[in-house]
């Protein structure tokens, strides 16, 4: 799989442990949200009007079933706490304690998503392999008239026309 795939089945196990977590606490949630560090993830789950080949348009499906797009932003990696165990850092760096802990803005009473360069994630790269390319066909036919061919030959003689 490629890393966009798993960055994208990693959204859909978000929302998955979201929809179990609502069903099974007894409480009412004031406000829910989701981050994702992957700007392609973020474009396929925002983007309603591409279509992507099955596999990748099955999982928007599931995670559009299961969550609203507006829930979804975006959290630079160096602020990622999921990142750490993904590159090389030693048991003493400090940055393991945010792995428990998360980003300081998740810390405060009132969390709200970041208000930074929350790109509009609604322009899909042409480029995307999963993007399904629209193939038009065209097909033109023309017939040539001849309206003087016609006007003449249904009189028979010019004074009759006039």
């Amino acid at each position: 799989m490629t890393v966009p795939c798993l960055k994208l089945q990693a959204a859909v196990e978000a929302a998955h442990l979201s929809n179990v977590l609502r069903s099974e606490l007894w409480m009412d949630f004031d406000a829910e949200f989701f981050w994702s560090d992957s700007q392609i993830t973020l474009g396929r789950i925002k983007n309603s009007n591409a279509r992507y080949h099955m596999y990748v348009a099955n999982q928007v499906k599931e995670i559009r079933n299961l969550s609203h797009p507006d829930q979804w932003f975006f959290i630079a990696g160096s602020m990622n706490p999921a990142d750490i165990v993904s590159r090389r850092s030693r048991v003493k760096d400090s940055q393991q304690f945010r792995w428990w802990e998360g980003p300081e803005f998740l810390q405060t009473s009132n969390i709200t998503p970041l208000s930074g360069d929350q790109t509009d994630y609604q322009q899909v790269a042409n480029e995307d392999p999963e993007l399904k390319r629209v193939k038009t066909a065209l097909q033109c036919q023309s017939k040539e008239i001849k309206i003087a061919e016609n006007i003449f030959s249904k009189f028979s003689s010019w004074k009759s026309l006039v």
